[in-house]
């Protein structure tokens, strides 16, 4: 899961990290639903964005909208999620596996590799897990 805003620059730059995992392991099973947190004064406006933001990266996964108000309440629960995006990975038993909150881009350099690494760990860890473990 993916919890992001069209306005939060490293969601962002999470995108592409998003879209390469999602073509890489779909195919093993690999899910991504994003779920966007943005201002809803203009409904109409805010639908365009998120879907040019999906048609700008290709993502083709599912992807939701929810009141930008609204982030405390349903994020509440989740410990150490300190900024956007916050990425779950959630194993094929509902089990949360992984957090990781904000994103760290490529200018920072061993930091987005060490970030990158754990992404990949934790994909295929959610995806190693079978029905009933």
């Amino acid at each position: 899961m993916d919890f992001y805003g069209t306005w939060c620059p490293a969601c962002i730059d999470l995108m592409p990290v998003l879209v390469d995992l999602y073509a890489r392991y779909r195919g093993q099973g690999l899910e991504i639903l994003s779920i966007a947190f943005e201002p809803l004064d203009d409904p109409k406006l805010v639908a365009k964005q998120v879907e040019r933001l999906k048609k700008s990266y290709g993502i083709a996964w599912k992807s939701s909208i929810r009141d930008v108000d609204q982030r405390s309440t349903i994020l509440k629960d989740l410990e150490n999620a300190e900024g956007f995006p916050i990425t779950l990975f959630v194993d094929r038993n509902g089990m949360v596996r992984g957090m990781h909150s904000g994103f760290v881009s490529a200018a920072i350099g061993d930091d987005h590799k060490k970030l990158l690494e754990k992404f990949e760990t934790l994909t295929k860890q959610i995806l190693e897990t079978g029905d009933g473990e």
